[in-house]
């Protein structure tokens, strides 16, 4: 039983601690796209260990205890280079939009 209650526990910290990274990536993507000098990162996450292990079986680079970010830069490029809904209409792709970047963690 205290087993449960603890995993209670920690699925509402990892709740909340999502609902923080989605609103504050959704803050700096609105803050990217309006100010053209602004060079901030978002914090997403840490690296799990599966996603660690993968990489170092296939690549050989240890990236344990690494973390997930995007920069304003990041989201810049994502919206110019991927977001031009007639573009990417004919290379057969689907324009990225907000919503899009939104959904990364």
């Amino acid at each position: 039983m205290q087993k449960r209650d603890n995993n209670t526990k920690n699925d509402t910290k990892d709740v909340k601690n999502i609902e923080m990274i989605e609103k504050e990536l959704h803050k700096r993507i609105q803050n990217a796209l309006i100010s053209k000098n602004s060079r901030k990162n978002t914090y997403l996450g840490e690296v799990s260990q599966k996603i660690s292990n993968t990489v170092k079986k296939i690549l050989g680079i240890d990236i344990t205890g690494r973390k997930h970010i995007i920069s304003d830069n990041d989201i810049r490029h994502i919206m110019k280079q991927h977001g031009n809904a007639e573009l990417e209409k004919s290379k057969g792709q689907i324009a990225i939009n907000v919503k899009d970047i939104e959904k990364i963690p």
